[in-house]
């Protein structure tokens, strides 16, 4: 295998739906983009494990597992709208992803999916009616942190209303302490969804540019954006604006 190839993988097998077995492409180090559709039902153990030059996944199955868990190869993820769950630990450590698109057919995304994502700067999470129900990172240390606790994120697009752990009062918050945030976008997210997320215990005072948007749309000062943005831009579609406290 001197050469670096690519696959995509078929739709059916004899017309029907099809698993693919533990370790099938183990050590396969020459493989640097592969494409799953919705009809592979199962992965098995270390399928993937080894596959050191693989950089681009387009996955379609309705369940996302760790099949790619550790690949610091990993540079682009796409999230078909066959996926309906993203499972724990799925790219956890995946060191080398920088953006990841969640689209609205996700319903939840699993414990530590995104733990140890280093390089991972850019989410969006696609507008949707739906509500996202988002896991947490465990710690030893603290019994848990948000789900993306590790990830520097700078960029945060919100289409929908996210739901977490609140049995603590920061640590799950899916984004709390990430200093690294300059620009969310909301939109058509519930006022009572957005008003329970929590992104810095200790925030810094507001700029005046921040002060005059809540200011000019009558929001009072809600949790959900205290937060040292270079830009936060609320769209017209989110609901209940005057609700945020």
């Amino acid at each position: 295998m001197g050469n670096d190839y690519e696959i995509v993988l078929p739709e059916n097998y004899n017309g029907e739906n099809y698993k693919i077995g533990d370790g099938a492409f183990e050590n396969c180090t020459s493989l640097t983009s592969i494409e799953i559709p919705n009809s592979v039902t199962s992965i098995g153990g270390g399928a993937f494990s080894g596959c050191t030059g693989l950089k681009k996944i387009e996955l379609n199955c309705a369940t996302i597992g760790s099949w790619f868990s550790r690949l610091s190869s990993i540079e682009e993820v796409v999230i078909g709208n066959s996926v309906t769950s993203i499972g724990p630990e799925a790219f956890s450590y995946c060191t080398g992803l920088t953006s990841i698109t969640i689209p609205n057919s996700v319903t939840s995304i699993g414990n530590s999916a995104f733990y140890g994502c280093t390089s991972l700067k850019e989410l969006y999470i696609e507008d949707g009616e739906g509500t996202l129900s988002l896991g947490y990172n465990y710690s030893s240390y603290n019994g848990g942190e948000g789900l993306f606790y590790d990830c520097p994120l700078e960029t945060l697009y919100l289409g929908r209303n996210l739901s977490y752990n609140e049995d603590s009062d920061y640590g799950y918050s899916p984004f709390y302490n990430i200093k690294t945030l300059t620009s969310v976008i909301l939109v058509s997210c519930g006022s009572k969804s957005l008003n329970k997320l929590k992104f810095l215990k200790n925030p810094p005072l507001f700029s005046s540019d921040l002060v005059k948007i809540f200011y000019d749309m009558k929001i009072s000062y809600p949790q959900v954006l205290l937060c040292n943005f270079d830009a936060v831009i609320v769209a017209t579609g989110v609901a209940n604006c005057k609700e945020f406290k």
